[in-house]
This record gives C-alpha cells, sequence and structure tokens, in this order.
C-alpha cells in the first residue's frame, strides 16, 4: 500500500506543471464564457430598455391624440344638449332667440361629426415584448382600462352618428322636396312640424348626448392618468 502511495506521488509530480496549464486555461475559458453572456445580456437589457421608451412614447402620442378626440367629443356633446334646450325653449314655450344664437345653430340638427380614434401603438405593444416587461402592473392595468373606456365612447359617438343619420333623413324624406329651410328660424318650424323627429331631438337626442358626455369624461381622466404614470415610469417629456 506504501508503495502504491508513492507511486501515485511521484506520478502526480511529474504531471503538476501540466495540471497547473490545464486549470489556468480552464478558468480563462470559464471567465472569458462568463464575460461573454454577461455581456450579451447588458446589450440585450439596454436594446430592451430602448425598444420600450421608444414604444411606450408612441403610446403616449397616441394617447394624447386620443385625450384632444376626447375634448371635441365632450365640447360636442356638450352642445346637443344645450341646443336640445333652447330648441325645447323655442318650440315649446314659443320663446324667441337673439340673431346670434339662431346663427349659432342653423343647421346644427343636420351636421354629423365624425371622430376619429388611434390604437395602433396600444396594439402593437400587445403583440412585443414591451407589455411582458412592463414592471408596473398597476400602469398595465390602467392601460387596458383606458383603452376599454376609449372603445366605449367609439362605440357610443358610433352609434350615435347612426342614429342621427336615420332620424335626420326620415325628416329630410317629408319635407316638401326634400329641402330644408335657409334660416333657423325655418328649420325649427320644419320640426315643429315632424312629430317623430320633434320628439328625438328634445328627448331620445339630449339622454344619449348626456350619457356619451359622462362616459367621455370619465375616459379623459382615465387617459390623462395612463398619461402621467407611462411618462414617469419611462422618464419621458
Amino acid at each position: 500500500m506504501t508503495r502504491l502511495l508513492e507511486k501515485i506521488k511521484t506520478r502526480a509530480a511529474q504531471h503538476a506543471e501540466w495540471w497547473r496549464d490545464y486549470m489556468t486555461e480552464m478558468s480563462i475559458l470559464v471567465i472569458s464564457l462568463a464575460a461573454t453572456f454577461y455581456g450579451e445580456s447588458l446589450i440585450q437589457d439596454y436594446q430592451d430598455a430602448q425598444e420600450d421608451h421608444q414604444t411606450m412614447g408612441m403610446v403616449v402620442n397616441e394617447l394624447e391624440y386620443n385625450a384632444k378626440t376626447l375634448e371635441f367629443v365632450e365640447e360636442q356633446y356638450a352642445m346637443e344638449q344645450q341646443f336640445s334646450v333652447v330648441l325645447n325653449r323655442a318650440l315649446m314655450r314659443n320663446e324667441t332667440f337673439p340673431q346670434d344664437t339662431l346663427d349659432k345653430y342653423l343647421d346644427f340638427h343636420y351636421d354629423v361629426y365624425y371622430n376619429l380614434w388611434k390604437h395602433n401603438a396600444f396594439d402593437l405593444i400587445k403583440l412585443s415584448g414591451t407589455m411582458q416587461r412592463v414592471e408596473d402592473k398597476e400602469l398595465s392595468l390602467h392601460l387596458f382600462e383606458c383603452y376599454e373606456l376609449l372603445d366605449v365612447v367609439k362605440e357610443m359617438d358610433a352609434g350615435f352618428r347612426e342614429e342621427r343619420k336615420k332620424q335626420r333623413s326620415e325628416f329630410i324624406a317629408g319635407l316638401k322636396d326634400g329641402i330644408q329651410a335657409s334660416t333657423t328660424a325655418g328649420q325649427w318650424k320644419q320640426i315643429d312640424g315632424d312629430i317623430s323627429f320633434k320628439r328625438y331631438l328634445l328627448y331620445s337626442m339630449p339622454s344619449a348626448a348626456k350619457t356619451i358626455h359622462g362616459n367621455a369624461l370619465i375616459a379623459k381622466e382615465a387617459v390623462d392618468k395612463t398619461i402621467s404614470m407611462i411618462k414617469k415610469n419611462y422618464d419621458l417629456p
């Protein structure tokens, strides 16, 4: 047994230099691989951060555009309600109004507004890795809720326009030669002679306008809050 141990010791001493070189080379290889992986990880993290910053910037721009559309919707449906009040006073109470008020409502019942909404940037981040990398889960929740509210207003707005066009078409069809009067007073007289259209403008329309106006206010508040959260999380101007 003693002779065997001596033999092993002698062999180990003879190969000591080889083992030192081998371990040195292995250490260098391991360190090199670790450095490579670490460097690649840093590069990937940087690229992901750049992508997230750019993509979320696009979402902010999109939400700011939709916020302006919501402001127009709020103004539009507030005016719809005001018009119904004025028309009610004119037709049901026989009140008279100054010329500037009459000019303001010329063709008002006839006009149809078209509002444009954007959602491409939000669709993009749902397909990219940006959404999975959002660390603030409250932000993720607000982002989805924000666009859901925008969709509600969008659908209600579209439904209002379709009903307005339908009611307007039936009203015009009932006019002599399908021609509206050229003055507000004349148009209101024509409206007074059409019971169905008058009921729509005095009762159904303002009720729908009030609902849409309220939802637009809620959506606007959600959009503003979401924009603020994104800017804070991604250090956007």
